[in-house]
């Protein structure tokens, strides 16, 4: 499969483009193109179901410059700033690794406020087909599921479980804890 790379930004002409899924690799392309073509969004759960499920760390420095491009500010949605990560192996053995830069986010809001002003279809995901006859370009953001892309033949996938819980004040807590 060959991987190819385009710079809309050099295109003079408005493009029609697709994004499917709408999580946050769909809604920062979406907060990025609005300017300069028509797009329309595509995500398979309704609106009032959506929760985009994973990844709710990230890199702080990394999302406050990439989110500065589509003019937000990240630091209004960083729920926690870590401080330390605590490790628990199954070997039973622990550790703790310093952090410098991991947060978790109001992932939700921030996909919201990357698809404002923009056309998005909810509780829907059109076939291949009708995409092609209708955009000049059609970008596949379902993550893991790849649902227009191929399934890559030697994908590694780690399960996980994530839990997301609601204190009634402030993250009683500066720290994360993972045990793989």
């Amino acid at each position: 499969m060959d991987i190819v790379f385009i710079r809309l930004e050099w295109t003079s002409a408005e493009l029609k483009i697709a994004v499917c899924g709408i999580g946050v690799a769909g809604s920062y392309l979406l907060s990025r193109l609005k300017k300069d073509h028509e797009l329309v969004g595509f995500e398979r759960m309704p609106e009032e179901r959506h929760d985009s499920i994973c990844a709710w760390g990230t890199c702080k420095p990394r999302m406050v410059e990439l989110c500065a491009k589509s003019g937000v500010d990240f630091n209004k949605y960083v729920i926690h700033d870590g401080k330390n990560m605590y490790v628990e192996m199954n070997s039973g053995e622990k550790f703790n690794i310093g952090l410098h830069g991991l947060c978790t986010y109001n992932k939700i809001q921030l996909i919201k406020d990357f698809t404002k002003g923009c056309k998005v279809n909810y509780g829907v995901s059109p076939k291949l087909e009708d995409l092609e006859a209708e955009f000049d370009i059609i970008v596949d953001c379902s993550g893991f599921h790849r649902v227009y892309l191929p399934k890559l033949e030697k994908d590694f996938f780690l399960p996980t479980y994530e839990y997301k819980i609601e204190y009634e004040d402030k993250v009683p807590y500066d720290d994360f804890f993972i045990k793989p």
